[in-house]
């Protein structure tokens, strides 16, 4: 249940924006509220990939950047580094800093990525 009346607007507001106009930053920021179980919703990692998933079907960014720290984490869904990678690696050509950073990381650190 959410936290507070204006958790409860804010929320409507997104899955509205779904809805009427399958949003993918609105599904990714559902997504991230049930990842941290922020915004007064309950923390449910399955249903974040979700929408991670659905948003990354419509190219946004931000959630193939998500969707990989899922993978990468084992958050929600099986940890698979190829596909971390993977989406980490669209996400950056889509303009993801976040993304660009991890992935630089990685190399810098020579973590043992499977490609």
């Amino acid at each position: 249940m959410p936290s507070s009346r204006n958790d409860e607007e804010e929320n409507q507001r997104i899955l509205e924006r779904i809805e009427k106009y399958n949003d993918p930053e609105a599904m990714t920021m559902l997504g991230s509220f049930y990842n941290l179980g922020s915004n007064g919703l309950p923390e449910d990692h399955p249903k974040a990939v979700e929408l991670y998933q659905r948003a990354c079907n419509l190219g946004c960014a931000q959630a193939h950047s998500f969707l990989g720290s899922s993978y990468q984490w084992g958050t929600g869904i099986e940890m698979n580094k190829k596909k971390a990678v993977h989406h980490f690696q669209v996400a950056a050509m889509l303009g993801d800093d976040a993304a660009r950073h991890k992935l630089g990381a990685w190399r810098f650190r020579r973590t043992k990525w499977e490609h």
